[in-house]
């Protein structure tokens, strides 16, 4: 709904710090795919909602994604000119949920990239799927597990990638000049909103936290020790009543609880197993509301109100705090 044409690019980022990435004894390398408001580009279609060998998987554990997948499109123009505005877009940063994949929140990628942001998503270690340039395929890992150590490796890959997007501004041949790496967002997605707020916790680069139905504190005892300590949003289903991180925030935090969703509703899958689902779709656009209002109160000094208070126009928010 944004004003922006969305582009799409995607990178191959490697840590030679680490290995055994997916299995792959001398791995160390990751994909990232980054969406941007971009110039429109007339005649050039939508690039796939997932490139050719991922759509097509025939290991996809549902028959629903196997008849739904390859024939999605997404909103984005592959490696489209970036639209470029004076001191560059703000960032986002996205976690995905554990075993999950990098493109779990494409829709809400575009939405907010089409309002003015680079948005980034990223394979952790857990990465149920990931596919490299040279084609080489991986699915479900038999070995990651949700633990203290896995969570901080996963920081570590939001360090790295906000570390290249630095290296990218400047010389990129599609994103320099494109970002404001001094006005970084961090969203996440169940153990992502974890992943997260432990990453706006530990650098000081991350100025803002959205937590998407986020789950497992175990896996992170200092966060839940001593709170993120910057701006918040956390937004969860109404079986989800984990408000810690809320409660240890000082200002300018949000919690809220959405009736009637899925969990996957606060990712993509909506669109893949829960067809005619129109409570969630509900609440996927409530969702994606709040988000944006977040994000532009507190990285554009734009502020809507949404976040004043529950609103006529989102019945689906069923409790609201802020503080």
């Amino acid at each position: 709904t944004g004003p922006y044409a969305v582009g799409i690019t995607r990178r191959l980022i490697t840590d030679p710090s680490r290995r055994n990435r997916y299995g792959i004894s001398t791995n160390g390398s990751f994909m990232v795919s980054i969406w941007y408001p971009a110039n429109p580009q007339p005649g050039h279609q939508p690039d796939r909602y997932e490139e050719t060998r991922i759509a097509e998987a025939s290991e996809w554990p549902r028959s629903e994604f196997m008849d739904r997948v390859p024939r999605f499109s997404s909103f984005s123009i592959l490696d489209a000119p970036v639209w470029i505005v004076a001191g560059g877009h703000p960032v986002v940063l996205h976690s995905h949920g554990f075993g999950s994949w990098r493109n779990e929140n494409m829709e809400r990628c575009e939405h907010l990239a089409s309002h003015g942001y680079v948005v980034v998503t990223l394979s952790h270690f857990d990465a149920g799927l990931e596919l490299f340039p040279d084609g080489t395929f991986h699915w479900y890992p038999v070995t990651a597990s949700v633990t203290a150590a896995g969570l901080q490796d996963r920081v570590r890959d939001l360090v790295l990638v906000l570390d290249e997007l630095e290296r990218m501004n400047r010389t990129d041949p599609i994103l320099t000049d494109a970002m404001d790496t001094n006005r970084v967002a961090a969203t996440g997605f169940s153990w992502g909103a974890v992943t997260a707020a432990e990453f706006c916790r530990t650098d000081p680069r991350g100025k803002v936290t959205v937590g998407l139905d986020g789950v497992d504190g175990p896996s992170a005892p200092e966060l839940y020790r001593l709170g993120v300590q910057k701006p918040l949003l956390m937004l969860n289903s109404s079986s989800n009543a984990d408000a810690t991180l809320f409660n240890f925030a000082q200002q300018d935090a949000y919690w809220a609880q959405i009736s009637d969703p899925e969990h996957a509703n606060f990712a993509g899958y909506d669109w893949f197993y829960l067809p005619g689902d129109m409570a969630g779709r509900e609440a996927t656009r409530t969702i994606t509301a709040y988000v944006l209002s977040f994000l532009n109160k507190h990285l554009k000094g734009e502020d809507d109100h949404l976040l004043d208070g529950k609103s006529p126009l989102f019945p689906r928010v069923s409790t609201f705090r802020k503080k």
